[in-house]
């Protein structure tokens, strides 16, 4: 499937607080592109909301060592 549309689900079950399903679309992502921004970036968000905090701030890293001045990512990294 489209990386794309595979991102837009992921997040659609994101912002509805379908937490694991999302999670499952973000590591299926990564999985076929290990350095994917956006799926790196939210996966690490949606880890930091579950208080799985290393693994957050783990997945952010990644992000930051792509788009290092990304604001989003940024802020999502200091509140980890």
């Amino acid at each position: 499937m489209d990386i794309a549309l595979l991102i837009q689900r992921a997040l659609g079950l994101h912002q509805q607080g379908q937490l694991e399903p999302a999670a499952d679309l973000y590591e299926q992502i990564l999985r076929q592109q290990p350095r994917d921004f956006p799926a790196l970036q939210l996966l690490g968000l949606l880890r930091g909301q579950q208080g799985r905090n290393a693994e957050a701030a783990r997945l952010l890293e990644a992000a930051l060592a792509i788009h290092p001045q990304d604001f989003g990512a940024l802020v999502n990294y200091g509140q980890v």
